[in-house]
């Protein structure tokens, strides 16, 4: 019975121990594809493309430094290709997704600053996209058509970063780097274009994992607070 009250008074008193942060983060992306092409298929040249991203994060800290971080973002990547530079043919394309990330969110330092160590997985949806054709001077840009057959709209992945955070009377400003990586491929394994006109844009890949770098601005109001020991 001691036992049993022991932790009922630890789980009643677990909320006023912990910390909860909510706001709002915006930033950019810098993307590409890790492109594994298939025999004889053959890009000369990636570019990175800039995308942007935005939406709201959640802190639940129950120690005074380390706790999770889930968010609900609005993320834009995408990748650039050249099949051949003489003759400027090229493939642009963008993805708009619905990402969740969940991180284990750790920070050391001094008491108002600190730097802050990010890491865990994510799942995103993508909820729309375009596509980019050049040849020469022309370019013509239109709404891409997701096939089952060819697309995995759902993305699972990792990331990690650094950040440094300053806590003011207003609220947390955070500024994060992060790395992102996806596991599995933006098209499915084997699958061709169904218009053969296309390959000579941009021939699908056996694997193509969206990758990237994201600098983030981040704001945070907290709505409850570990208590200081005295």
């Amino acid at each position: 019975m001691k036992k049993l009250l022991f932790i009922i008074l630890i789980f009643l008193s677990a909320p006023l121990m912990a910390q909860w942060n909510v706001g709002l983060k915006a930033g950019v992306n810098i993307t590409s594809i890790n492109y594994d092409a298939r025999f004889n298929q053959q890009v000369v040249e990636q570019d990175f493309k800039l995308g942007y991203m935005g939406g709201l994060t959640f802190q639940y800290f129950n120690q005074p430094n380390i706790g999770i971080q889930m968010e609900a973002l609005y993320i834009q990547k995408g990748f650039k290709t050249k099949l051949d530079t003489t003759e400027n043919i090229q493939y642009e394309r963008t993805i708009d997704y619905l990402t969740i990330p969940m991180l284990m969110h750790a920070y050391i330092g001094k008491k108002r600053f600190n730097m802050s160590i990010l890491l865990g997985p994510y799942i995103s949806y993508a909820i729309s996209s375009n596509e980019k054709f050049t040849e020469g001077d022309m370019s013509l840009q239109e709404d891409y058509e997701w096939n089952r057959e060819i697309d995995n709209r759902f993305e699972f992945g990792l990331q990690a970063g650094l950040g440094f955070r300053n806590s003011f009377k207003f609220g947390i400003i955070e500024l994060e780097g992060m790395f992102l990586f996806g596991l599995t491929s933006i098209y499915k394994w084997g699958a061709v274009n169904s218009d053969p006109d296309k390959d000579i844009f941009f021939p699908l890949p056996e694997q193509a994992q969206n990758r990237g770098i994201q600098i983030i601005l981040s704001y945070y109001k907290t709505l409850g607070k570990i208590p200081e020991k005295k």
